[in-house]
């Protein structure tokens, strides 16, 4: 099975299998035994592998898939903004091209007499907006898509 190890924390996709007492690295370079290679130390520690070689000290660590993942889906959380209930627009507060910072209100929806401010998570441009003034969604619907600020 493919691994995200970090290396010095530096990722690198490998497979680090272990046979017996030994252990063999496998990159996009080929495979490497350990284990005979001249003056390599390996020291294992739950998750983290320490591997001396060549008077350098490299800290090896397994980065679990839902981790690497989850980063990656917090970082698409941030643009786009979702409905937290169903309900309708009541007010529009940005448009399309729109540039906007961290916590500007968006739109403003109501839910059971209720109304809500969805506010922009990051600065960046409104790219779309994907409701309109009095129109109704559903809960988790997608409202807006917000792009990268260009310098």
């Amino acid at each position: 099975m493919k691994h995200r190890l970090l290396l010095d924390d530096i990722p690198h996709d490998v497979w680090l299998v272990r046979r017996g007492d030994r252990y063999l690295l496998i990159g996009g370079g080929g495979g490497h035994d350990l284990s005979e290679v001249p003056g390599a130390v390996v020291a294992v520690d739950g998750d983290v592998v320490h591997i001396h070689l060549d008077g350098r000290a490299y800290v090896v660590r397994h980065q679990p898939a839902l981790d690497l993942y989850s980063q990656a889906a917090e970082a698409e959380a941030e643009n786009v903004a979702r409905a937290p209930m169903p309900g309708s627009v009541v007010a529009v507060q940005a448009q399309e091209g729109d540039p906007v910072c961290a916590g500007d209100t968006l739109l403003i929806i109501e839910s059971m007499k209720l109304e809500t401010a969805i506010k922009a998570a990051r600065d960046g441009v409104v790219e779309t907006l994907h409701v309109g003034l009095g129109q109704t969604f559903e809960r988790d619907a997608l409202l807006v898509t917000l792009a990268p600020r260009e310098t």
